[in-house]
């Protein structure tokens, strides 16, 4: 085992006295080769420009710095095989700290902190190259707060959390290329403009975020929230939240295999996007408040047996539009509110949809071309609602609405195949068209 002399005299004075004394420009560098290995270095109370640096090699590993109520201090744990496990804990006042934490192989397991009365622009990363990994960050009391988690292949998991930290970036990046079970996560509490950032290529996939934020030290109406998570390939699954803000932007995109994506936003002036591709798709989407939008776009076949949507925004001036091309279909929707707008296609297979507004003012636009078919619609209980259903070809029915409103306009189209209709306004100043067999 190898030390650098200045890593003996450096451990030698930390462990050697209890009394604290304030100090500037400290470094600590160890360098260990093999076999066991163990590493602690400990930077504390009232120092600036602290450097700390560990790099070990083979075997059991465990490397740990702490450092506390210091300004503009630096750690960098590198370890490269076997057991492994690496902490970093910067704390208690620690200005502008940045901690990266690099593992090649084995066991791993990555823990940065960076907490209590931290100061602007923390920045942590831990990257893990393969075997059982988990890296997890948690950073708090921090604006603008910097967190990323990279995980190469293996077992993956991976957290980070921020706290009290506004404009705070949050990334996770998994690249299992088939080999990875991923996992995810990120929560970000108390951080307004808070930005959370998911990539998965491989294997188990899973991802989730939520950002709760609560108005930290700027002002109300300013949350802006975005969260992000891409998914290219297999098991899929994945999530997003977002509570208590406005103006949240939250996409989720996947590609292939088992999918699945649910989002929920609650507030007003939200967007929330998904696009989902190949095999057994579904979505959910529901977004409280007023001025929502939200965009669903499924593909399916391959694996086949895919797709869903269900939506639901309350509030006035919503809009959805959902879009599905083929499989078992189905979508839903339902908004509740003045002004709202819906756009339903759905292309070929099974179909069935339903969408409903209810209030005045509403727009639906409801378009089925082919195979089982059925419908639905809306515009019910309002005025001045527009509802058009078209369906091209195959089993048809609709049943369209307009239902207790005055001055709404159904109109519906059905050109081939099984049709049937049945299409409902009851109030003065209502228009109804119905053309069949076109």
């Amino acid at each position: 085992m190898k030390y650098s002399k200045l890593a003996l005299l450096v451990s030698t004075a930390i462990f050697t006295t209890s009394v604290a004394y304030a100090s500037d420009d400290n470094e600590a560098y160890v360098t260990q080769s093999g076999s066991n290995l163990t590493a602690t270095v400990t930077q504390q109370v009232n120092s600036d420009d602290n450097d700390a640096t560990i790099t070990q090699s083979g075997s059991d590993s465990m490397a740990s710095v702490e450092q506390a109520d210091t300004t503009n201090s630096h750690a960098f744990i590198t370890q490269d095989g076997a057991d492994n496990t690496g902490t970093v804990y910067q704390h208690d006042a620690t200005d502008s700290a940045t901690a990266t934490i690099y593992t090649v192989g084995n066991d791993n397991l990555a823990t940065i902190e960076q907490r209590f009365n931290n100061g602007l622009n923390a920045a942590a990363t831990v990257t893990q190259m393969g075997n059982d990994n988990w890296g997890r960050i948690i950073q708090d009391s921090g604006d603008t707060a910097n967190s990323t988690i990279n995980q190469y292949g293996d077992n993956d998991y991976a957290a980070a959390v921020n706290q009290l930290s506004d404009n705070a970036f949050a990334t996770i990046n998994q690249y299992g290329g088939g080999t990875g079970l991923n996992r995810g996560a990120i929560v970000q509490v108390v951080s307004n403009s808070a930005t959370g950032t998911v990539n998965q290529t491989g294997s188990g996939n899973d991802a989730f975020i939520g950002q709760r934020t609560d108005n930290h030290l700027m002002g109300a109406g300013t949350d802006d929230t975005v969260a992000l998570i891409t998914q290219s390939g297999s098991d899929n699954i994945a999530a997003t939240g977002q509570e208590f803000s406005i103006s949240n932007d939250a996409s989720i995109s996947q590609v292939g295999t088992a999918n699945t994506a649910v989002t929920f936003q609650n507030g007003d002036n939200n967007l929330a996007s998904v696009m989902q591709s190949e095999d057994s798709n579904e979505a959910f989407v529901n977004q409280g408040g007023t001025d929502n939008s939200a965009f669903v776009t499924q593909t399916s076949t391959v694996g086949g047996l895919g797709n869903l949507v269900q939506s639901t925004q309350n509030g006035e001036g919503d809009g959805a539009t959902l879009t599905q091309t083929g499989d078992l279909n189905e979508a839903y929707n339902e908004q509740y509110g003045a002004g709202d707008m819906v756009n339903v296609t759905q292309n070929g297979d099974d179909n069935f949809s339903y969408t409903l507004t209810d209030d005045m003012g509403t727009t639906v636009d409801l378009v089925q071309t082919g195979d089982m078919n059925e419908s639905y619609a809306g515009g019910i209980m309002g005025d001045l609602n527009v509802v058009s259903v078209t369906q091209t070809g195959d089993g048809n029915y609709s049943f369209a609405g307009g239902y207790i409103s005055s001055g709404s306009t159904v109109a519906v189209t059905q050109i081939g195949n099984g049709n049937s209709s049945f299409a409902v306004t009851s109030g003065a100043g209502n228009n109804i068209t119905v053309n069949q067999g076109m």
